[in-house]
């Protein structure tokens, strides 16, 4: 099914709203962040992001393509539409072999009230003029006029008793389905919801989550700490992917490795819960073994690569962890111990890097740039990954960042 977004395709927020909402509605806002129902608009997204170009962007768009390929085998088979759009493509040769479908259930409906209004402003000829033109309209010339360029009328008769003679196009045919149920409107940010989902799926997805979690991640950026926010960044982001995603957490540990917090599976209620309340459970630690811990998640990411779907790792660092200082003061006779543990890092991940699992690694620094940024950025470069940096996580700049990377 085509779920055109562009100008003139009105109708594809409503009829994903149908698909959500359960008996007559409205949707709120909770049932549209419900993992069941981002899952359902997510598949619904990504296979209309499949279809040909030829789809949309706009409602016409793909009404002709569909009108060009009537066949099984064609790769559109409905699109969502307002009776009139249907009506004028039938009518003016654009689609005249397309017919209408209703689905079982609550149908969203796109009317034209008219109502007398009621304010201060408003005196009794105001009044009365507006009653007399609702009248006018309602009367039955009038109505027919409506009738003939092919809305119901306010009785719910269809256009296909005058089409015909009035239009002169052929539409003995054209007949719109009775409306037994009608869905009440959500709110315009349910709406929203739905087309951002829409607009931005995520598809199926494969990521592990590493966290620094050191105590300067536990200090004030205005009215949180970096790790409370990040934690609210990691949840808003979760609500948003659908269940067939495989999430898992690791956190830095106060010795030579990570530590899992939580690890990988689908996104099943639990597996939400549990990644929603990880980072809430941790206590930051005074080192934080930065490289090492990167080095063992990320061969734990390829030794379990998925073949079905893309991998990544997610790094997020704060720039005040004071083990990175710390790598990059200690020295000894011999050599600079710096760069000998940077160039060991880069010549482990190259040794695990297999181009047939393949784990891109983005990074996501927390506040001022770290000290040894350009190993980092050779660690994202070479797997095909992206650096970036967050001045303050005080803000919605990190959950969609997070979403960007996740997806």
């Amino acid at each position: 099914m085509a779920l055109p977004t562009g100008t003139s395709s009105a109708a594809t927020e409503p009829a994903l709203e149908a698909v959500a909402a359960t008996g007559t509605g409205p949707l709120t806002q909770d049932e549209a962040e419900s993992p069941e129902t981002v899952t359902a608009m997510t598949e619904l997204a990504l296979g209309a992001n499949a279809l040909d170009i030829a789809a949309g962007p706009t409602t016409a768009d793909a009404l002709t393509a569909l009108a060009a390929n009537t066949t099984p085998d064609s790769p559109i088979h409905a699109v969502p539409v307002t009776e009139k759009q249907l009506y004028d493509a039938v009518t003016d040769g654009t689609a005249r072999d397309l017919s209408s479908f209703l689905p079982a259930g609550a149908s969203p409906v796109a009317d034209f009230p008219a109502v007398v209004p009621s304010a201060a402003w408003v005196d009794e000829t105001l009044s009365r003029a507006a009653g007399q033109f609702i009248d006018y309209v309602r009367s039955p010339d009038r109505a027919q006029s409506f009738l003939d360029d092919g809305f119901r009328n306010e009785g719910g008769d269809s256009p296909d008793r005058s089409a015909a003679e009035h239009t002169g196009s052929d539409t003995s045919d054209f007949t719109y389905p009775p409306v037994t149920s009608v869905l009440a409107a959500a709110d315009s940010s349910v709406g929203d919801t739905l087309l951002d989902i829409r607009v931005n799926p995520q598809p199926p997805t494969k990521t592990t989550l590493l966290v620094d979690t050191s105590t300067s991640m536990a200090a004030a950026d205005e009215d949180s700490t970096r790790l409370d926010d990040t934690a609210a960044a990691i949840d808003r982001v979760l609500r948003r992917a659908p269940n067939s995603a495989i999430v898992g957490m690791y956190v830095f540990g106060d010795t030579s490795s990570y530590r899992t917090a939580v690890a990988r599976d689908a996104l099943t209620l639990e597996q939400r819960a549990a990644l929603s309340s990880a980072l809430g459970a941790v206590t930051p630690t005074e080192t934080a073994p930065v490289y090492e811990s990167i080095l063992a998640a990320y061969a734990d990411a390829v030794e379990n690569y998925d073949p079905s779907r893309p991998n990544s790792m997610l790094v997020i660092l704060d720039s005040d962890d004071k083990s990175m200082d710390d790598r990059n003061t200690r020295t000894s006779a011999d050599s600079d111990t710096s760069t000998s543990t940077a160039e060991e890092f880069l010549d482990g991940i190259d040794d695990l890097t297999d181009s047939a699992a393949p784990v891109r690694v983005d990074l996501v620094v927390l506040g001022d740039d770290v000290t040894d940024s350009q190993t980092l950025q050779a660690l994202t470069d070479r797997t095909g990954g992206s650096y970036s940096t967050l001045a303050t996580t005080a803000n919605d700049d990190l959950t969609d960042l997070l979403r960007k990377l996740i997806s």
